[in-house]
């Protein structure tokens, strides 16, 4: 659902969008074609999309997504470069540093904090 809200935004509104990815799952979507078909669904470039419109973020830790929102975020949208934010799933980390459930990188992700793609960086 997170992901076609991203490309429907793109896709429609010609938004850059930010992805922060606390679940380590995105990486696994984007080279799919599920992402492609999708965006075919919705006329958009694939390619332009991912390198032009997607600013993926995987924090590592609860302070990482911290300073990521204060810092950088914050920026992106007040400029204008992102108009959509998309957090898949904001408890996942707090769960994680709290020795809970549902621990952030067990889907075979590394446990670091990685940025990728364009918007600018």
């Amino acid at each position: 659902m997170a992901l076609q809200v991203a490309i429907a935004s793109i896709s429609q509104f010609g938004f850059r969008v930010v992805y922060i990815d606390t679940e380590k799952t995105i990486d696994q979507y984007l080279g799919s074609n599920l992402i492609r078909n999708m965006a075919s669904r919705f006329n958009v470039d694939y390619n332009q999309a991912i390198s032009d419109y997607l600013l993926v973020f995987n924090p590592a830790t609860v302070d990482d997504l911290e300073d990521f929102i204060k810092l950088r975020l914050t920026d992106l949208v007040i400029s204008g470069n992102a108009r959509v934010v998309i957090v898949d799933s904001i408890t996942a980390l707090y769960r994680a540093s709290s020795g809970g459930v549902g621990r952030s990188w067990p889907r075979g992700s590394n446990a670091y904090t990685t940025y990728s793609t364009g918007l600018g960086a």
